[in-house]
């Protein structure tokens, strides 16, 4: 995290599924980033939060069912807030591999979470938080990158399987 962070120059965060929130078991600011307003051992809700829609996408179907049923609290006008939407964010986050959330949390700040695993398993969900411009598309890579190399560590592997690549697509 601290390599993505140097790279990227905005602040990174780890979390993981705790019931039907992201628990947020790290986090590291950098200087000058724009808002960011999770802490270690803070939670949000899975839908409002880049790194919850990675969780809720490769979540048992139990869990995955019983968040999307609601309530969904909105922070802002881009909040995530139906069944419906959160059923399309989740199908787009399995096919092209990462999660994008600009303005969900605060209008000037944009998220960004890639999965990580362990043998396979979707065990967390590492994140950028960047400014919502036209430029927050291009941390999405690198963070990729980042998710896979985490990964390769967590399960003791060399090489990548084809269920562990993360799909290109930058939106654009």
């Amino acid at each position: 995290m601290g390599d993505l962070q140097s790279v990227a120059g905005h602040s990174t965060q780890l979390g993981v599924l705790e019931e039907d929130e992201v628990l947020f078991v790290e986090r590291l600011t950098a200087p000058g980033s724009v808002v960011n307003i999770t802490k270690i051992a803070g939670r949000l809700p899975l839908h409002a939060s880049s790194a919850g829609p990675v969780l809720l996408a490769h979540a048992p179907s139990g869990p995955r069912e019983r968040v999307l049923q609601g309530p969904f609290a909105s922070y802002t006008e881009h909040t995530i807030s139906d069944e419906r939407a959160l059923r399309a964010e989740l199908a787009e986050v399995r096919q092209r591999g990462f999660a994008f959330c600009r303005g969900h949390i605060h209008p000037d700040a944009a998220g960004v979470a890639v999965p990580v695993r362990k043998d396979r398993r979707v065990v967390a969900a590492m994140g950028l938080v960047v400014p919502n411009d036209d430029g927050a598309w291009s941390f999405a890579r690198p963070l990729m990158l980042a998710g896979l190399s985490l990964s390769r560590a967590l399960s003791g592997t060399a090489e990548s399987t084809t269920e562990e690549a993360p799909r290109s697509g930058t939106g654009e």
